[in-house]
């Protein structure tokens, strides 16, 4: 409320209302973001759920599952990126906290230490491969509906061969 009325006596208590602002437009956004990605989610479960009915896709979501793309892929990369995001933000907090010349305002720039970091303390990005049993169970599902469906038709083929008349 301060930062919308600029009530602040000091440059410091003006970055720290400032700082608290922005996190709270970004905690509210992330909200937003968070909500409609779980609509987008459900909305996909849906649309694969009714196009398991042709074959074609259920081989698709076989490859796929076998492969570890398609949307569990990237479920898995998005989990990975954001583990990486939240190591990242500790990595700034704990590079930051050792500085006692730094305001410790983690949402302002110019509240952050000027100290210069050694590139190869910055945690790396790693993407993690499925094993083969997180890749295998997805696709068991679709594998089982998949195999039902060719005997399906191979038990149908063989009843209109029985059922046809040779004359």
């Amino acid at each position: 409320r301060k930062a919308m009325t600029g009530e602040f006596t000091t440059e410091e208590d003006w970055r720290r209302g400032l700082a608290q602002l922005s996190k709270a437009i970004r905690e509210s956004d992330l909200k937003v973001f968070l909500a409609n990605r779980r609509r987008q989610l459900a909305q996909t479960h849906l649309g694969r759920n009714l196009t398991r009915l042709s074959p074609r896709a259920l081989f698709s979501f076989v490859a796929e599952g076998l492969a570890g793309t398609g949307l569990g892929g990237q479920l898995r990369f998005q989990q990975n990126a954001q583990r990486y995001v939240n190591r990242f933000g500790d990595f700034i907090i704990l590079k930051d906290k050792l500085d006692p010349k730094s305001l410790h305002l983690y949402f302002d720039r110019a509240g952050l230490s000027e100290k210069p970091v050694d590139p190869d303390e910055i945690p790396i990005f790693k993407q993690s491969d499925p094993r083969l049993s997180e890749s295998l169970n997805p696709a068991l599902f679709d594998l089982a509906l998949l195999f039902l469906m060719g005997v399906l038709a191979i038990m149908g083929a063989h009843l209109a061969f029985l059922r046809y008349d040779v004359r």
